[in-house]
């Protein structure tokens, strides 16, 4: 149906549409250059060709608002060349657009065209989907396009999605209306009610189009592998220009796009909650495809890569004065991910040229600035990547391409003279601190990758981190002159430098952990800085390169009550069985966020009577907030158990889930871990220890019961569905993805809440804490009572629980030693049996060597129903061991062990001794009340 009004095709919508909520667009007006868009112009010989648009230098943004996508529409039909959209909107509104430069502000009532000066509306807004046809391939028609896309994005079959070719499309000449390019692509319009979400869904959408068997990868002229799909996976960017005008026609052409079409359904905006976040398992596939995808490209990409180099080598030779071959090396490498070098030329934003060493060289001047692509620049395209080099890595990042460039700062040159390693081993640690990439932990040099895991670094790992930042030098004589020669990095260097770190000698700053967003110290400092934090020995790194938000140093009551919903938002929902576990899972997810200020911290069990509560999905996302976690299922047996754990200390992740543990949890080597957090394992095969670290430790369980010390060393945390059939229960939401998706904004809102208790009178009267994980219990476990305190009289406000209740909280610190008292089963047994012990003093029995309580309990070691005060004493011992008991020698270790040990008010002490035979006396043992006989005072009465 044709509404002659807007110029609109109704295509299985109807006609009448509904209104959408208001949203808001941005209009540029180019005032140099003349024109954005492609120029079509027919050349002398009368055949077509494009040329190319240029970037926006200089002109003016204004916010366009609308009521309705259809007012949408007619207003692209007024769009000329000089103009463009974007969708995210100029943080200052209206005014003029200048180029950037050098300059680190706009001038007075102006504004940069930067991905940091614009900003994706607050609530309604336009997604724009970009689709290109691959080359040689043909182009989707409308129809399938939109199916396409629908069966990636199923919720858009009901929503008014507008379709309109691309700009360059559908030119005719006018001598004889042939036609000279049909439609070459194709643009989607549709409407989310929340556009800050824009970018998720996005990424949703480009992962589920390749899930779906519609990805491809297009091997550029210098042999990258560019993900592609039927939607363009890079413009869901605040700053992304859409050139909707049309292209410029040059003479005896036109351009006739035909009249917007209305796809889908009535649904006036897509609702982003309604777009499925990917799982672990998508994400996982996805990455299969991809990965095989590169393998199939693999003889399309070399021969791209070696066609690039015979056609730039000679170039960058003759620039440099270095031989062709130097030249291909250089750049065969930086081809294969090698950092650029100091040589390497950048064409800047501002039409200068300047080297790699130059810009690092002026980092401040130089930081935040625009240039083209450093692999294949075009005069044209000097926006296109930007230079972020106030870090510890600088880097080059190419926003069109979604390309990280690394930068390569200039290498030492060391001198290497008749294998004086020690000299040279103290040369190469001078380099290493210069270089500030290289730290100690637990006696041994590492690194941080960039997903910001611990690397341990040893044999060739070590000589090739070396080999990065030095270059060595021998001699050798000519005519009795030395000449300098190269060579290569001496094998036994590498093994100097790891025993100079085990005693210190490298002076390399000791890494305590690793951060991926803002901490708070143990001090209440409120670190935002990337960079290693040399007071907590905490390095912060930001692997998604997004700006952090600040965090307000006094929140306001309001700003606490926002912060809450938004943390517990991933974690409100699951079935706590009472105010004690709610007020565990806050102290985990908090834990999570500032583990690594904290020296040591306790871990964390969930637990429920049966399979299908959801402990998983719950320890996987305060996993996803830690930053990341390794899994694994720990074995049952202590020594393999120790074997796993040194396993995942390897992987230098800042958070482990131990998933699924069967049988009682805990053993003497993981409570150590937990409450020294110097403890670690030794490496197999070799004798390098690996340190635990500042990790977090998580642990699910059915039914799970923690062994001994465990007990105040890991909290558990009790889920309870209250229901038979758990099996059939289904889970609304995917806090693991609500967790991934929106994790900046999850941390920010849990270090608001740790930073208001610091700043609270509370906690300054609070004074300080001691004992096991004190620091935890000051920042952590005091906030959360606090938290209780503070949020008790706004339950209207907050996020209700699966039982339709606000949540509720207390300290959970008290509870280490609760589950010790009530649920140790080892400690209760020992108790039962002091005290069957201490009523045999009405028999005259009290104290008594191993060999004489063999003598009198034996028969009744695995007695069931024990009647007597010496049939329950047997009982109680023989239930104290996993085993049969079958010697008065396992009776005697037991009591070495628990001697001093009091429960209940009783404990074992040693009175005396006896003749044991052969020669050698026996130590005799008494139960005495622990509550008045002093431990080197063994002489009084019997409890």
């Amino acid at each position: 149906m044709q509404n002659d009004k807007i110029g609109i095709e109704a295509d299985n919508a109807t006609e009448a549409a509904l209104a959408a909520p208001t949203f808001q667009v941005c209009l540029l007006t180019a005032t140099k250059p003349s024109r954005l868009a492609k120029r079509i112009e027919l050349d002398a010989d009368g055949n077509p060709r494009k040329v190319t648009g240029g970037d926006m230098v200089e002109g003016h943004a204004q916010i366009r608002q609308f009521s309705t996508l259809t007012d949408f529409a007619q207003f692209l039909e007024t769009l000329t060349p000089k103009q463009a959209l974007t969708y995210g909107l100029p943080a200052k509104g209206d005014g003029p657009i200048v180029p950037r430069g050098a300059r680190k502000e706009p001038p007075a009532g102006k504004q940069f065209r930067t991905k940091e000066s614009f900003v994706w509306p607050a609530g309604a807004g336009v997604m724009m989907v970009d689709y290109d046809a691959p080359h040689g391939a043909p182009t989707l028609t409308k129809e399938e396009l939109f199916s396409c896309i629908c069966d990636a994005v199923p919720a858009l079959v009901q929503v008014q999605v507008l379709l309109r070719p691309s700009g360059s499309s559908c030119v005719f000449r006018e001598a004889d209306r042939q036609q000279v390019y049909g439609v070459n692509g194709q643009r989607l319009y549709f409407v989310v009610d929340d556009a800050q979400r824009i970018p998720e869904i996005g990424a949703a959408l480009f992962a589920r189009l390749w899930l779906n068997g519609h990805g491809w990868l297009e091997v550029s002229k210098s042999g990258s592998a560019l993900k592609r799909a039927p939607a363009d996976g890079l413009v869901w960017q605040t700053n992304r220009l859409d050139f909707a005008g049309g292209a410029e026609m040059g003479d005896g052409l036109y351009q006739d796009r035909g009249d917007c079409i209305l796809l889908g359904g009535d649904e006036p905006c897509l609702q982003a909650g309604g777009v499925g976040r990917l799982t672990p398992q998508e994400e996982h596939d996805f990455d299969v495809l991809l990965r095989k995808a590169k393998e199939a490209k693999a003889s399309e990409i070399a021969v791209a890569k070696a066609a690039y180099i015979a056609e730039h080598a000679p170039q960058e030779a003759e620039r440099r004065g270095i031989e062709v071959s130097q030249a291909e090396y250089l750049v065969r490498a930086v081809l294969n991910g090698a950092p650029l070098d100091g040589g390497w030329p950048l064409h800047l934003e501002d039409g200068t040229e300047a080297t790699v060493a130059q810009i690092l060289k002026e980092p401040e001047k130089y930081n935040g600035m625009y240039c083209c692509d450093p692999i294949n620049p075009r005069p044209d395209q000097r926006q296109v990547a930007w230079l972020k080099l106030l870090k510890s890595k600088p880097e080059i990042f190419n926003h069109k391409t979604d390309t990280w460039y690394p930068l390569q700062t200039a290498k030492s040159v060391l001198h290497v003279v008749d294998d004086k390693y020690v000299d040279l081993a103290e040369g190469v640690a001078r380099e290493m601190r210069k270089h500030g990439e290289f730290y100690l932990q637990g006696g041994r040099i590492c690194t941080v990758n960039d997903d910001g895991r611990i690397v341990g670094l040893r044999n060739e790992a070590l000589l090739h981190e070396i080999e990065s930042i030095c270059s060595f030098v021998g001699f050798r004589m000519e005519n009795k002159t030395p000449v300098p020669t190269p060579k290569r990095c001496p094998e036994k260097l590498g093994q100097r430098l790891s025993e100079l770190a085990g005693t210190g000698g490298v002076h390399l700053p000791e890494l305590a952990g690793v951060s991926k967003h803002p901490i708070i110290t143990a001090k209440g400092v409120l670190v935002e800085d990337e960079g290693f934090h040399t007071d907590s020995g905490v390095l912060l790194i930001n692997p998604s390169r997004n700006a952090w938000q600040p965090i307000p140093r006094k929140p306001s009551e309001a700003e606490i009550i926002e912060a809450f919903n938004t943390l517990w938002g991933p974690f409100h929902l699951f079935p706590y069985a009472d105010i004690n576990a709610q007020s565990v899972a806050l102290a985990a997810v908090l834990t999570a966020v500032i583990r690594p200020s904290l020296d040591v911290a306790p871990g964390f069990m969930f637990t429920a009577p049966s399979a299908g509560t959801g402990k998983s999905f719950l320890a996987e996302a305060i996993g996803y907030l830690a930053g990341g976690f390794s899994i694994t299922q720990p074995p049952m047996q202590p020594v393999e158990f120790d074997k796993t754990i040194t396993a995942l200390l390897v992987k230098g992740q800042g958070c482990y889930i131990l998933d699924n543990a069967v049988g009682t949890f805990g053993t003497g080597s993981f409570d150590a871990m937990l409450t020294s957090g110097k403890s670690g394992g030794r490496l197999l095969g070799s004798s390098e220890m690996v340190e635990a670290g500042r990790a977090l430790w998580l642990i699910t369980a059915n039914n799970g019961q923690l062994r001994g010390d465990s007990n105040r060393r890991i909290l558990t945390c009790y889920l309870d569905a209250k229901t038979e059939r758990v099996l059939e229960r289904k889970f609304s939401f995917d806090p693991r993805g609500v967790v991934q998706a929106g994790r900046g904004e999850i941390v920010r809102a849990a270090l608001t809440l740790i930073q208001a208790w610091l700043v609270s009178p509370e906690c300054r009267a609070a004074g300080a804490t001691s004992g096991d994980f004190s620091q935890w219990r000051r920042m952590v476990a005091g906030c959360v009572d606090w938290l209780g305190q503070v949020l008790a009289g706004h339950g209207d406000k907050l996020l209700k629980g699966a039982d339709g209740e606000p949540p509720r909280f207390v300290d959970p610190a008290p509870m280490l030693q609760q589950q010790l008292l009530e649920h140790d089963d080892e400690r209760n047994l020992w108790g039962e049996a002091l005290q069957a012990w201490a009523d045999l003093a009405t028999e005259g029995i009290t104290a008594m060597s191993a060999r004489e309580l063999w003598a009198l309990v034996s028969d009744n070691l695995s007695n069931a129903r024990p009647v007597n005060a010496t049939e329950r004493l047997g009982a109680a011992l023989g239930d104290c061991f996993d085993r049969p008991v079958t010697s008065p020698r396992q009776l005697g270790k037991l009591m070495a062990q628990k001697v001093n040990s009091p429960v209940d008010g009783l404990k074992l002490v040693v009175c005396g001794t006896v003749n044991g035979g052969g020669g050698k006396a026996a130590k005799r043992y008494q139960v005495v009340s622990s509550l008045f006989v002093d431990d080197d005072d063994a002489s009084g009465a019997t409890a």
